[in-house]
């Protein structure tokens, strides 16, 4: 598995899984997943809207793309709230992204 971390535009990124860290209880989604939901028609709305993805700590959404977007699949991961963030919390958020992209088997 190769891992690279990239600042760029979600919809762009050519890769088998587009791991995308979110927070719990935001009244928005984030920029990223914004961007993504806009070309996706609101996929990302609905996960948050129907309650299966709510950002809480190490939650995992795992969303194929079927080619609407450069990625594959992307995987959501929840960080908790904005206010409790610290580095422990990402680093645990990025190992449990690391162990579900190891599960799917991405390269």
């Amino acid at each position: 598995m190769n891992i690279q971390v990239k600042s760029g535009e979600p919809t762009t990124t050519a890769t088998d899984v587009l791991v995308c860290l979110d927070f719990e209880k935001e009244k928005t989604l984030g920029k990223h997943i914004k961007a993504l939901d806009r070309t996706l028609d609101g996929q990302f709305t609905a996960l948050f809207k129907s309650g299966e993805f709510q950002g809480k700590p190490n939650q995992t959404t795992l969303v194929h793309m079927n080619g609407k977007v450069s990625a594959k699949r992307i995987l959501l991961v929840g960080v908790g709230s904005r206010e409790d963030l610290t580095l422990e919390r990402l680093r645990q958020a990025m190992g449990t992204a690391v162990k579900r992209v190891r599960q799917v088997k991405a390269k």
